[in-house]
């Protein structure tokens, strides 16, 4: 899977869910290479390390509605569209030693 790279970015005005979400990863489809099975890594992994994520949008309305969200991430898993949201640097940094920095340098 080393074709499959991720993408860190600090979320500003220009993106969905700023204001929610302080960062977001993705994976793109590099040679013909699909980021699907590394993003799915990554979420089981989320899901190991701070409980079970929502899909972003289920997320954001639940949070609108009062009701309780995971605090530290939501993911989105669209055709490739394959994104982590993380709430905070704290959820970062804890990615970033386990997956890296981008792979896309």
């Amino acid at each position: 899977m080393e074709n499959a790279k991720h993408r860190i970015r600090r979320l500003s005005a220009q993106f969905n869910y700023h204001g929610v979400f302080e960062y977001m990863v993705d994976w793109r489809k590099i040679e013909n290479v699909s980021g699907v099975i590394p993003f799915h890594y990554a979420r089981k992994w989320c899901n190991e390390t701070w409980g079970f994520g929502t899909d972003v949008d289920s997320h954001v309305v639940a949070m609108l509605a009062g009701e309780q969200v995971n605090p530290h991430w939501a993911y989105c898993a669209q055709y490739d569209q394959y994104r982590i949201y993380f709430t905070s640097d704290a959820e970062l940094v804890w990615f970033k030693l386990k997956f890296g920095s981008e792979k896309n340098a």
